[in-house]
């Protein structure tokens, strides 16, 4: 039966399907992404020519593109084929986010909050050593536009779902013109200065 079926085509499993999230789109780690195809390959029951032959559905984009440009002598030998994948990108991991890119990453003047926190989690995810989450809260507040952080500085936040919440309180009083996002604090009276024009 061995000799038999190297000759037969390659079936796959009818429910085989790799889901979206599963794919790679060359901003992760090879090497993880090649770990997590084996263990779908594996829960499948998929043979080796079968894993072989189905890993270019587990690329998506850039990385599909890459795998379909090679000369297809090169993607017979899964070990070459591996080699030649995780070599391609594993510049991903030689660019690992640090604090420091944290603790840059600003809320642009006209950011939409959810945009931010969308750009801080990429960022958050590639990190090996990743912060806290108290320490990301007061990373993310300190980066905040003043609208946002000048209110949310004397909050005692101690999870990403009391931020938002808070931050979402923040932006219906923006949305219903009560306040610019320029503004830091409610403005205060002056008593001095500049009043006795005559």
């Amino acid at each position: 039966m061995e000799g038999m079926s190297s000759k037969a085509p390659i079936a796959l499993p009818p429910k085989f399907k790799i889901s979206d999230a599963e794919k790679f789109n060359g901003t992760g780690y090879p090497k993880n992404h090649v770990r997590r195809y084996l263990s779908i390959a594996e829960m499948n029951g998929l043979g080796e020519k079968q894993t072989l032959h189905t890993f270019p559905l587990s690329l998506t984009g850039g990385t599909s593109r890459w795998y379909y440009c090679l000369d297809p002598s090169k993607t017979k030998v899964w070990d070459e084929l591996v080699e030649l994948f995780v070599d391609q990108f594993i510049f991903n991991t030689m660019i690992d986010v640090t604090q420091r890119d944290l603790e840059t990453t600003k809320q642009g003047v006209e950011g939409i909050f959810s945009e931010y926190i969308t750009r801080w989690k990429t960022k958050v995810t590639r990190m090996v050593n990743r912060p806290n989450e108290k320490d990301q809260i007061n990373m993310i507040i300190k980066n905040l536009l003043p609208t946002y952080n000048s209110r949310l500085l004397s909050s005692p936040i101690s999870s990403f779902r009391e931020l938002c919440d808070c931050v979402t309180r923040i932006e219906d009083v923006i949305n219903n013109g009560q306040l610019k996002k320029g503004e830091s604090k409610p403005p205060t009276k002056k008593t001095y200065g500049g009043g006795n024009h005559h």
